[in-house]
């Protein structure tokens, strides 16, 4: 298949309240322009206690207003197993954040909740990463 044109998917959960951006197919130069224009702010690195976008990975930002955002960045994303894996791993990442802002338990009785999230968040990210038919 041929790789995805650079681009960010805005996803948001209505029921959670809570949303991801997903930064694919560019650079760390490009990923940063794209943070700053969704930040609305300048920052170089985010802080060490709320992760680090390194490679390919998930990441929390607080702007000048207090609100955190989220990010899943994806140099080259190209339909492959692993890719794909990786993503789902990626999104787990950011249920598991959002859990922790909203101060919902991270355990078993709340299974069917993080399942739930789990698949529709893959299913999100993967429909709006899905090549277009030409």
């Amino acid at each position: 298949m041929a790789k995805l044109n650079k681009k960010v998917h805005k996803i948001y959960n209505e029921t959670f309240q809570i949303s991801l951006n997903l930064i694919v197919n560019c650079s760390w130069d490009e990923c940063i322009k794209e943070v700053n224009k969704i930040m609305g702010e300048k920052w170089s690195d985010p802080p060490e206690n709320e992760g680090e976008i390194n490679g390919r990975s998930f990441c929390v930002l607080t702007d000048n207003r207090g609100e955190r955002r989220r990010f899943i960045w994806l140099p080259c994303f190209e339909w492959r197993v692993g890719e794909m894996s990786f993503l789902v791993h990626e999104i787990l990442h950011w249920i598991v954040s959002a859990f922790v802002d909203k101060q919902i338990p991270f355990r078993d009785e709340n299974e069917e909740t993080i399942a739930y999230l789990l698949e529709w968040a893959t299913y999100v990210c993967f429909s709006k990463l899905r090549p277009k038919k030409k």
